[in-house]
């Protein structure tokens, strides 16, 4: 029971809570009982209970990538990773390179693959060599998954 003071008020859960609740669609009533006893009728809402992290995003290498990426290649639609991980999640990706600055790119994920395609700009900063892309995915509840790693060559 929440004691009102005319104020839009929070009910805060424990972690014990949450994990009494489960994760899903929970249902929440109210009803409001005055001072003298009279209730209100029940009013009622849901939401969406999300505690799970969603797996780490599927990494793959474009056709053709297995060998090294040309610039050609990599700047393709088809790009030189192909990600995918739950849908509508956010995939954060960052190539990395020994020595290099590393570029951080960000995705929406549609529940299909979405390829990593690199820039002009983006290979200049990376040269020739193996580049290490990691991602990340964290879905619309906040949840963060574990890093996943693929390593490729920029020829």
């Amino acid at each position: 029971y929440i004691t009102g003071n005319g104020n839009e008020q929070a009910v805060p859960l424990t972690a014990q809570d949450l994990a009494t609740l489960g994760n899903g669609t929970i249902s929440v009533s109210v009803v409001k009982k005055d001072a003298a006893g009279n209730t209100s009728t029940t009013t009622s809402n849901t939401f969406a209970l999300d505690t799970l992290a969603p797996s780490s995003p599927m990494l793959s290498l474009a056709t053709g990538i297995s060998d090294g990426a040309t610039n050609a290649e990599a700047k393709s639609a088809t790009g030189v990773v192909n990600l995918l991980s739950e849908c509508g999640s956010n995939i954060a990706v960052v190539l990395s390179k020994t020595g290099v600055t590393s570029i951080n790119k960000s995705f929406t994920s549609t529940g299909s693959n979405i390829a990593v395609v690199l820039s002009d700009s983006e290979l200049t900063s990376l040269g020739t060599g193996e580049v290490t892309l990691s991602a990340i995915a964290t879905d619309s509840s906040g949840n963060t998954s574990l890093s996943s790693l693929i390593n490729f060559n920029v020829i």
